[in-house]
């Protein structure tokens, strides 16, 4: 962007419907919410990185896993 900002490339309600009404810092708090938060950073990790290859700027969702205390390891 032209300010130097990032855009997050979430659609919020997805994330709204996808963790039953939650925050993804509240989904976080079970194993069960972890998962989910995971399997949709996965799906917003996939779509970065196609935009990314249709020349649009990459977004690095490592702070985010980070902050929320998910990697993209979990079982």
């Amino acid at each position: 962007m032209a300010d130097g900002k990032k855009v997050l490339p979430i659609d919020m309600r997805e994330l709204y419907w996808a963790l039953d009404g939650k925050t993804p810092r509240e989904a976080a708090r079970t194993k069960a919410g972890r998962r989910k938060v995971n399997d949709l950073l996965k799906q917003f990790e996939n779509k970065s990185e196609r935009a990314t290859r249709a020349g649009q700027p990459a977004f690095d969702f490592s702070d985010i896993r980070e902050e929320l205390g998910v990697p993209p390891d979990i079982p």
